[in-house]
């Protein structure tokens, strides 16, 4: 096999990847991917919320604001996931 045949047999095996790897699995995958983000954006962001009533030693009042935070964080993400071309 010469450079070129190797080139077009490279090329023809990434298109078939990026295929796969765009097409099909992506939608399989996008329920999974959205239950995902939004339980880890709100359990993130009441970690960290938690953590600084502990370090105030006030009312769980960061708690709530910081997942509510992580819970907007988490839709921007899934609507960059959705809705952005790769």
């Amino acid at each position: 096999m010469n450079k070129e045949e190797l080139r077009l047999k490279l090329t023809s095996l990434e298109k078939k990847l990026n295929h796969n790897r765009y097409g099909k699995s992506k939608r399989f995958n996008m329920p999974m991917m959205i239950v995902t983000e939004l339980f880890a954006g709100i359990l993130v962001g009441s970690a960290i919320g938690y953590l600084v009533d502990q370090y105030f030693k006030i009312l769980p009042a960061f708690t709530m604001l910081f997942g509510v935070f992580g819970f907007f964080a988490s839709l921007l993400n899934i609507y960059r996931n959705l809705y952005t071309k790769k």
